[in-house]
C-alpha cells in the first residue's frame, strides 16, 4: 500500500512538471494551440457598474495574442453599447500586468512565411489600443507587475493607470531590433523633457514611482492595498469619472521618486538626449563621461551600444514625429513601420533580436548594419514610407480606427437621444420631474444653479425649501436612475431671474445637508470652454488656509472661472497643503504668479507656479501653443466664478484683473445684497489740484440681512487735515505714471485704506454734505488752494 501510493506520488509530480513545462512553453507554440483555451486567457469579472477584464497568461507574462485582442475587443465593445456599465476596469493575473506582444509567435509566423498573419496581429491590437485611447467610459488600469511594450499600449491611453511597488514600465523594443510600437511614439514623446527619447532608446525601466513623477501613471499605492481599490471600485455606481477619481484618490499615496531615479538627472538627459542625431547623443554622452566620470553616462553608453543600431535611429525619429500628432497617426504610422520590420525588406534585426534574446537566449545578436554609422538615411525613411505591395493591409489599420470614429459618433448620438427621452419619460411619470411642470429643455440656463453632491436623503421637495430662501424658484430638477428611482447625486435649480441664482450659488454653496457640503455653481457654465489652461499650483499651504481664502486672495489678480480646489486627506479631511487655482485668461495667472509667489499667506511662505497638464505626461500649463489658443478662441472668456464672491453681480463688461471695478448695480430683493464699494483713484502728482471725491454710496436693500463673509458698506469719509507733527513728504522729480490698484473686494473683507494727501495737495472745504464738520483744532489755518 505504501508502495503505491510513493508511486502515484511520483506519476502526480511527474505530470505537475510536464503541465508546467507546457504551460511555460505554450507562447512559443507557432500554430492554433494558443487558440484552445481562449475564454480563460481573458476573463471577465462584473461588479455594480463596472466590468474587468483579467489578462490570464501567467506562464507567458500575460502576452497578447491576436486571438486576445479579438475578444478584448468584442468585450470593450458590448461594454461600451451597454448602459448598465459604467467603467472598465483592466488587470493582468500573476506577477505581470502584461509583458507586450508575444514576440515568440510572431518570430515563427514569420519564419514560416505566415506574414498575413502577423499583420493581422498588429491590425488587431493597434486597433484595441485605439478604443482604449477613445473609450467613451472611463478606463481604470491596474498596472501591478511587469508593464511594457504592449501592456503599456492597452493601459496607457486610458483614463486612469495605477502603479504600485510592484511595477515595471519599460519599452525594449530595441533589443530585439524592433521600434517602440503600440502608440510609445505618442505618450512617451510627451514625457517631461527628453525622457521619452531616453527610454525609448535605451529600454531602461521605470518603477512605479517614477511612472508618477512622469505623468505615465495617475495614482501610486503599496500592492497590499490592491484589494481594499478593488472593493472600492466595485461598490460605485455612476460613470461619473470624478467620483472614481476621487475613489482612487481615497487610497492613493503621495510618494516622489527615489535617490537612484532618472528624473534626479534629468538635466542630463535633456542635454545630451535632445540632439538632433543618435551620433550627437553618442558623442555628447562620451564627453560627458569623460568630463566627470560619471558611471552613469557609462552605463547608458554601454546599453546604448547593445540594441539594435538601425533601431536607434528608426525610435529616435519616430519619437520626434509623434511629438506632432495624434494617437491614432502615431499607431497608423507604427503599424507601417512594424510591417516593414517583419517583411525583412531593410534588415533582419527583429528576428534575429528575438532569437538572441528570447528564443535561444545566447545574447549575441548580429545586428544588419553592425554600426550606427553604416545605418543610411535611406534605411530609416524606409520605414517611413507607405508600403508598396502591402498597400491594402495599410489601411487596414487606418479603416479600424475610421469604424471606430464612427461608432463614437453613433454612441454619442444614441445617448443624447436616450437622455432627451428619458426626460420626457420623467416629466409624463413625474419620476424627478419639475415641481412646476416646466419641462426642462425650457430652462433658462442662465438662471439656473447646478447642485452637486447631494446625500441619498434629499429630496426635491427639501432643495425647493432651500432655495426658495435666495429667491423665486420656478422649477426643481434632480435626475434619477430608471432602475432604483434614486437621485444621482446633483439636481438644478431654476430661478426667475439670472441675479437670483447668483445670490443663491453665494449664501447656499458648501452649506451641510445631512452632514455634506453641497457644491453650488453656474449651471450655464461650459466646463470645457473655461479651461483655458491657466491652471496655477499653490504649494506650502497653511493648514488653516480654505477654499475661501485662497478665492480672496487670489481673484485680486483676475475672474476665477472654477471653483479653488485645496487637496486634503480622504479620512481626516485636513489639507494636505497645496491646491489649485484656475483663471479666465493667462494675463491673470501670470499676475497672480508674479505677486503671489514666495509670499506669506497665514504664515507661511507659498510657491505659485503653473500646474501640471494631466493629459501631457509632466507638461506644465502656460506653454506658448495654449496661450495662442486661447488668444483665439472667442469663448475662453467666460463669467467669473461666484462661489465664494461676495460682491455685486457681474457686470457686463466683467471685473478687470488688478483695475478699477465699474460702479456697481444697485441692489433689490432676491438678487446679490452686496454693495459694491466706490472707485479707488490714484492721488494725483504733486503740484496739480486734488481731484474731488466721490464718496456716496447707495443704500442698500433695507430688508435684506447680512451674510456670513459678505462686506459691510463701506462707511462715508471726510477729510481731517493732518496733525501738526506729520512730517512733510520728500521733493519727488518727474512723477511716475499711477499704479493701477487691486480690485477693492478681492482680498478679502478690508476696508480700502484712504490716507490724507499731503498739505500741499490739501482740497479747500472738503466736507460731505450728510456728515457733522469736525471738531475745531488748534492747527494753523490751510493754505489758499493751488491754481
Amino acid at each position: 500500500m505504501q508502495r503505491f501510493k510513493a508511486a502515484s506520488l511520483v506519476r502526480n509530480g511527474l505530470h505537475n512538471c510536464r503541465l508546467l513545462s507546457h504551460c511555460r512553453g505554450l507562447c512559443s507554440l507557432p500554430d492554433h494551440a494558443l487558440n484552445d483555451d481562449l475564454g480563460h486567457q481573458v476573463l471577465v469579472e462584473g461588479k455594480a457598474w463596472s466590468r474587468t477584464a483579467i489578462l490570464n497568461r501567467p506562464s507567458a507574462l500575460n502576452a497578447l495574442t491576436t486571438a486576445m485582442g479579438a475578444r478584448l475587443q468584442k468585450l470593450y465593445k458590448s461594454w461600451e453599447d451597454n448602459p448598465d456599465i459604467g467603467f472598465i476596469v483592466m488587470k493582468g493575473s500573476g506577477k505581470a500586468f502584461c509583458a507586450g506582444g508575444d514576440v515568440v509567435y510572431l518570430y515563427h509566423m514569420i519564419n514560416k512565411g505566415k506574414i498575413e498573419e502577423c499583420k493581422q496581429f498588429f491590425s488587431t491590437l493597434y486597433a484595441f489600443m485605439y478604443m482604449v485611447g477613445t473609450c467613451l467610459k472611463p478606463h481604470v488600469a491596474i498596472l501591478n507587475g511587469i508593464t511594457m511594450g504592449g501592456g503599456a499600449g492597452v493601459s496607457i491611453p486610458g483614463t486612469f493607470r495605477i502603479a504600485t511597488d510592484k511595477t515595471v514600465f519599460a519599452t525594449p523594443e530595441t533589443l530585439i531590433g524592433f521600434h517602440p510600437d503600440a502608440g510609445a511614439s505618442f505618450y512617451l514623446s510627451h514625457l517631461p523633457g527628453h525622457l521619452g527619447e531616453f527610454v525609448a532608446l535605451t529600454g531602461e525601466r521605470l518603477n512605479g514611482l517614477d511612472m508618477i513623477a512622469s505623468g505615465l501613471a495617475t495614482h501610486y499605492l503599496h500592492s497590499s492595498r490592491l484589494p481594499l481599490i478593488e472593493e472600492e471600485l466595485g461598490k460605485i455606481v455612476t460613470d461619473d469619472p470624478s467620483v472614481i477619481e476621487a475613489s482612487l484618490d481615497k487610497y492613493g499615496e503621495l510618494v516622489y521618486p527615489d535617490e537612484k531615479s532618472v528624473l534626479h538627472r534629468i538635466e542630463l538627459v535633456d542635454k545630451c538626449f535632445s540632439h538632433d542625431t543618435v551620433e550627437e547623443i553618442i558623442d555628447a554622452l562620451e564627453c560627458e563621461a569623460g568630463r566627470t566620470n560619471d558611471a552613469w553616462c557609462t552605463s547608458t553608453l554601454k546599453r546604448l551600444k547593445e540594441v539594435s543600431p538601425l533601431s536607434l535611429k528608426v525610435a529616435l525619429r519616430s519619437i520626434r514625429e509623434g511629438r506632432f500628432q495624434t494617437l491614432d497617426q502615431c499607431l497608423v504610422r507604427e503599424y507601417r513601420m512594424s510591417l516593414q520590420s517583419i517583411t525583412k525588406q531593410v534588415s533582419n534585426d527583429f528576428c534575429e533580436g528575438v532569437r538572441a534574446r528570447v528564443v535561444e537566449k545566447d545574447f549575441a545578436p548580429k545586428w544588419d548594419p553592425p554600426s550606427v554609422e553604416k545605418v543610411s538615411n535611406d534605411m530609416v525613411d524606409q520605414y517611413f514610407s507607405p508600403l508598396t505591395n502591402l498597400t491594402s493591409a495599410d489601411s487596414l489599420i487606418s479603416s479600424a480606427l475610421q469604424s471606430k470614429q464612427a461608432q463614437r459618433e453613433r454612441e454619442r448620438e444614441r445617448r443624447e437621444r436616450e437622455e432627451r427621452e428619458r426626460e420626457r419619460e420623467n416629466d409624463d411619470s413625474g419620476v424627478g420631474a419639475n415641481l412646476l411642470g416646466q419641462h426642462s429643455a425650457e430652462r433658462n440656463q442662465d438662471a439656473t444653479a447646478y447642485v452637486g453632491n447631494l446625500d441619498p436623503q434629499v429630496s426635491e421637495e427639501l432643495l425647493w425649501e432651500l432655495f426658495v430662501q435666495a429667491g423665486p424658484v420656478v422649477n426643481v430638477y434632480v435626475p434619477k436612475d430608471r432602475v432604483t428611482n434614486l437621485h444621482q447625486g446633483y439636481g438644478f435649480v431654476e430661478f426667475r431671474s439670472e441675479e437670483d441664482a447668483d445670490y443663491a450659488i453665494k449664501v447656499l454653496n458648501m452649506i451641510k445637508l445631512y452632514g455634506k457640503p453641497i457644491r453650488v455653481n453656474k449651471a450655464s457654465q461650459d466646463k470645457k470652454s473655461l479651461d483655458v489652461g491657466a491652471n496655477l499650483f499653490v504649494g506650502n499651504l497653511d493648514v488653516d488656509v480654505d477654499e475661501k481664502l485662497l478665492y480672496d486672495t487670489f481673484s485680486a489678480f483676475g475672474v476665477i472661472v472654477t471653483n479653488p480646489k485645496i487637496m486634503r486627506d480622504p479620512e481626516t479631511g485636513n489639507s494636505r497643503g497645496f491646491g489649485f487655482i484656475s483663471y479666465d485668461s493667462f494675463e491673470a495667472s501670470d499676475a497672480a504668479i508674479e505677486a503671489m509667489n514666495g509670499q506669506y499667506l497665514c504664515n507661511r511662505q507659498i510657491t505659485v507656479s503653473y500646474a501640471y497638464k494631466k493629459d501631457t505626461k509632466g507638461e506644465r500649463h502656460g506653454t506658448p501653443a495654449e496661450r495662442v489658443l486661447a488668444a483665439s478662441n472667442p469663448t475662453s472668456k467666460s463669467r467669473p466664478h461666484t462661489l465664494f464672491a461676495s460682491g455685486p453681480p457681474t457686470l457686463a463688461n466683467g471685473p478687470q484683473s488688478n483695475g478699477t471695478m465699474g460702479a456697481p448695480v444697485p441692489p433689490r430683493p432676491f438678487a446679490n445684497g452686496g454693495v459694491g464699494l466706490p472707485p479707488l483713484r490714484p492721488p494725483p502728482p504733486q503740484g496739480m489740484a486734488f481731484p474731488p471725491m466721490q464718496m456716496s454710496v447707495q443704500p442698500a436693500w433695507q430688508g435684506q440681512p447680512q451674510q456670513p463673509g459678505q462686506m459691510p458698506p463701506p462707511q462715508m469719509q471726510q477729510f481731517r487735515p493732518p496733525p501738526p507733527n506729520m512730517p512733510q513728504p520728500p521733493p519727488q522729480g518727474a512723477p511716475a505714471p499711477p499704479r493701477s490698484l487691486p480690485p477693492p473686494m478681492a482680498m478679502g473683507n478690508q476696508q480700502p485704506m484712504w490716507r490724507p494727501p499731503p498739505p500741499q495737495m490739501r482740497p479747500p472745504n472738503m466736507q460731505h454734505a450728510s456728515m457733522p464738520p469736525p471738531p475745531p483744532l488748534n492747527n494753523p489755518p490751510l493754505p489758499p488752494p493751488m491754481s
